[in-house]
């Protein structure tokens, strides 16, 4: 496993392509807008942990990121921004707020097609927050959620063909407030 402390992948007036696998980033991971195309692929089954706060995973506009069967992990000590794209599996655990999206209308994705074996899963104590950037997001895979899921203000939660897992040791309470 690498550490490092900020990783960009490219620069601003070139092409530049890496796979990565089995890495910690304390900072920032960010894939650089450039005039060309810059590319970050991870290693199938790796394991990708984010541990910096703000928004930790930066993909620049027009530049690719390819998850194949990889696992993100946000792990931020005081909540962290998801960033909006097409992701293996991704994990969220830590203190704070994570906040699914950067900006209005965007989309999460979490395995690429229906019937992936992705998952989404929310570690105890922890709180996401869908309610911010109201994102649209697609689990292929299963969910399971053992800490708070925040969707207020008219969001909507639509469950498909699969499985809603809730894991807590405490009471837990689904309510539909439109009933």
């Amino acid at each position: 496993t690498y550490t490092f402390n900020n990783l960009n992948i490219g620069d601003s007036s070139t092409s530049s392509t890496l796979t990565l696998q089995d890495a910690i980033v304390t900072g920032i991971l960010t894939v650089v807008s450039s005039s060309g195309t810059n590319a970050l692929t991870l290693a199938n089954g790796s394991i990708i942990e984010l541990s910096g706060s703000g928004t930790p995973f930066v993909i620049g506009a027009g530049e690719t990121f390819t998850p194949g069967t990889s696992s993100v992990q946000y792990t931020s000590g005081s909540g962290a921004n998801v960033t909006a794209t097409t992701y293996g599996h991704v994990a969220i655990s830590g203190t704070g707020t994570f906040v699914l999206g950067t900006a209005g209308g965007q989309t999460i994705t979490i395995g690429a097609s229906a019937g992936d074996t992705a998952s989404f899963v929310v570690n105890s104590g922890t709180t996401v927050d869908a309610d911010t950037y109201d994102p649209a997001v697609q689990i292929n895979g299963q969910s399971v959620l053992g800490g708070a899921l925040v969707i207020a203000n008219g969001a909507a939660w639509t469950k498909g063909s699969g499985t809603i897992t809730f894991a807590s040791s405490s009471v837990q309470l689904w309510q539909d407030g439109t009933a």
